[in-house]
């Protein structure tokens, strides 16, 4: 994609393709607008931002959901937006890549599920001691709802008695 958002071309599985599949094979051709008929006005401002912060510098990645009518489900993408530079290092372009990370996400969705019916807190704690993922009892048994727990260090939920002494 380029600063006129037209689209430039694709790569797929290591040859340069002359058109692109989109919007469920409509075809796309080299120098085409890459928003087309039929995405609503909010989508395009949205995906104009994105395409903005690459083509300023930034190599970012998102995660989308969209219904897909030929499957009848929800998937889930992830889109990495990386800037292309020419050899003056100047950006002339936005190459965007996306990952179908469907069946992780629905994974993540059943293990939050086995989490919360549990009757027992269950947590995951990483490297520096704050609290990734909490089970829904921490509500009935510690009295803090999963958002108030995530991202904080666990042992600021320690009460002073059973802290162990420090040298």
């Amino acid at each position: 994609m380029d600063h006129r958002f037209q689209f430039l071309f694709k790569i797929r599985q290591s040859s340069v393709s002359k058109r692109d599949e989109t919007s469920y094979g409509r075809r796309k051709k080299l120098g085409a607008p890459i928003f087309t008929e039929g995405f609503g006005e909010g989508y395009i401002e949205k995906w104009k931002v994105y395409y903005e912060r690459g083509l300023n510098g930034e190599h970012f990645n998102i995660e989308e959901n969209f219904y897909n009518p030929h499957t009848n489900q929800v998937e889930y993408s992830e889109i990495s937006f990386k800037p292309l530079t020419n050899e003056n290092q100047v950006v002339v372009s936005v190459a965007c890549q996306s990952r179908d990370i469907t069946s992780l996400i629905k994974s993540n969705i059943e293990a939050e599920k086995l989490l919360d019916a549990s009757l027992d807190v269950i947590c995951s704690i990483d490297e520096q001691g704050k609290f990734t993922k909490v089970s829904a009892a921490c509500k009935e048994l510690w009295g803090y709802e999963k958002h108030e727990l995530i991202g904080k260090a666990y042992i600021s939920f320690v009460i002073e008695e059973c802290k162990l002494p420090q040298k």
